[in-house]
């Protein structure tokens, strides 16, 4: 089992805005790498990086799951449903999970509805304050802030189905 943990441990996903200009690269549970193409970050408004954040982070969490479900498939990990009635309480719940993580100085908030709707908010004039580096680790801050938030709810949302 534990090569599966290290498989998925150590994977790496890589997404792109659609847009182009924001790209991400993750390594679950919660640290992301945001980058933006030359000369980008300060050229688009802050709006505008929070859609194109919320995109990537958005991939990268689809691709993160698709790869983990792959790694399981490939070492023949298959969810058991002991109990559906349960189980199917605990999704639907789970989909209902709302977790947040912002920066330390608040300017970048990361958010996600169950695990398939993502939000980023920026700080009115974050771009202009911030430097390509301190904005990206802002984000990585809110990101893995997010992901113990998550974890956390997660958590005790199975105590209280499976308990």
């Amino acid at each position: 089992m534990h090569s599966l943990i290290d498989r998925c441990d150590t994977m790496a996903v890589h997404a792109s805005a659609p847009a182009g200009g924001v790209h991400g690269e993750a390594r679950w549970p919660g640290k992301v790498e945001i980058s933006f193409s030359s000369g980008c970050y300060g050229q688009i408004s802050d709006s505008e990086v929070e859609r194109r954040l919320a995109q990537v982070i958005q991939l990268l969490w689809t691709r993160y799951l698709e790869r983990q479900r792959a790694v399981r498939a490939e070492f023949g990990v298959h969810e058991i449903e002991d109990d559906p009635v349960r189980d199917n309480v605990f999704r639907a719940d789970r989909d209902r999970i709302v977790a947040v993580g912002q920066s330390d100085d608040g300017r970048v908030v990361v958010s996600a509805e169950g695990i398939h709707r993502w939000r980023v908010v920026v700080a009115d004039g974050t771009v202009r304050v911030l430097t390509e580096r301190d904005f990206r680790a802002a984000v990585n801050t809110a990101v893995m802030r997010l992901v113990a938030d998550q974890a956390r709810q997660v958590l005790e949302l199975k105590g209280r189905v499976y308990g």
